[in-house]
C-alpha cells in the first residue's frame, strides 16, 4: 500500500472574543470563556438598578435599568382594541445571573424593534410586573449598551477606606488625574510655582465626591463644581480607581419618558 501522505494543517487566524462567544453559544447553547456583558460591566454598573435574579424583590411597578442580552423574541399581532393589527413582542432576556421575560407593547415595539436586529447587549428600561406569577419586565425603552440609558442626574463617586483597604489616598490621586483636576503644587523657595486652586473637568454631569471611613461618611465639596461627560472609557477608569459599586448615576432620567409624562407626574 502507498504510504499515507501527511497534509499540513493550515494556520487559521484566531477568533476574536465576540466570535468565540458566538460559536460557544451556537454550539453549546451557553457561554464558556466569558459573557458578552462582562466587557461592559464597569459602564453598565454606573446605571444598573437591578439584575434579573432579584427583580421579584423590587416589587410591583418598580422601575429598573438592567443591562441584558436578548435570547429570543416572539412577535404577536394585537387583535382587538386601538392597537389592533399592530405588532408587540415577548422577549426572553438574560444577564450574567438570570433570565426573565420582557414585554414590548405596540408603541414600544414600533420605536425600538430595530435594536433587536442584532445580538449586541442593550440597556433595558422598564417596570416590574408580578401579576402573572413569574416576574416580567414591561419595557419602556431599549438603548444600545454603549449609549446613555439615563441622562442628567449626578455622578456619585465614593472613596471608601474600608473597601479600598488603605489605598484611599492613591484612589483620590487617580481620580484627580482622571477627572482633570490639578493636584496642589507647593511653591518653591523663591515663591514661584503653581497655586493650589484646582481646575475642573468639563462636561454636563455634576460629580458628587463622597469619602467614607469606619467613623464617618461625608461629601467633599471642591472650590469649583466638578463636572464630566460620561463615556465607557471614563467609567472604566473611575471604577478601576475606587472599586465596583462606587460609581453611580443618581437622579438620572430617561428623557424620552420624561417628555411623555403629565405635568403632575413630573412634579412627583
Amino acid at each position: 500500500a502507498a504510504p499515507a501522505v501527511e497534509t499540513p494543517l493550515v494556520r487559521a487566524p484566531a477568533w476574536t472574543e465576540s466570535e468565540t462567544l458566538t460559536q460557544e453559544k451556537e454550539t453549546l447553547g451557553f457561554y464558556v470563556s466569558s459573557h458578552p456583558l462582562d466587557q461592559w460591566q464597569y459602564w453598565a454598573s454606573v446605571f444598573a438598578t437591578a439584575d434579573l435574579s432579584n427583580i421579584r424583590e423590587r416589587g410591583q411597578d418598580s422601575r429598573v435599568v438592567i443591562p441584558i442580552l436578548v435570547q429570543s423574541m416572539r412577535t404577536l399581532v394585537v387583535k382587538q382594541g386601538r392597537s389592533a393589527g399592530q405588532k408587540m413582542a415577548i422577549l426572553t432576556v438574560e444577564d450574567t445571573v438570570g433570565v426573565a421575560e420582557a414585554v414590548m407593547f405596540t408603541e414600544c415595539f414600533s420605536k425600538y424593534s430595530h435594536l433587536l436586529e442584532d445580538e449586541a447587549p442593550k440597556f433595558l428600561l422598564g417596570r416590574i410586573d408580578l401579576s402573572r406569577g413569574d416576574p416580567q419586565i414591561l419595557v419602556d425603552r431599549l438603548v444600545p449598551i454603549d449609549g446613555l440609558p439615563l441622562e442628567r442626574g449626578v455622578l456619585r463617586v465614593t472613596v471608601s477606606e474600608l473597601r479600598l483597604n488603605g489605598s484611599s489616598r492613591q484612589a483620590l490621586e487617580s481620580l484627580a488625574t482622571t477627572l482633570g483636576v490639578t493636584s496642589p503644587t507647593p511653591t518653591n523657595g523663591n515663591g514661584n510655582g503653581h497655586t493650589n486652586t484646582p481646575t475642573t473637568g468639563s462636561g454636563t454631569i455634576p460629580i458628587e465626591l463622597v469619602v467614607e471611613t469606619d467613623e464617618v461618611v461625608c461629601e467633599v465639596k471642591p472650590a469649583r463644581e466638578l463636572r464630566t461627560t460620561l463615556t465607557p472609557d471614563l467609567a472604566r477608569e473611575l471604577v478601576a480607581a475606587v472599586g465596583e459599586g462606587s460609581v453611580k448615576l443618581y437622579k438620572g432620567v430617561a428623557v424620552e419618558l420624561e417628555k411623555d409624562r403629565k405635568p403632575w407626574e413630573k412634579r412627583g
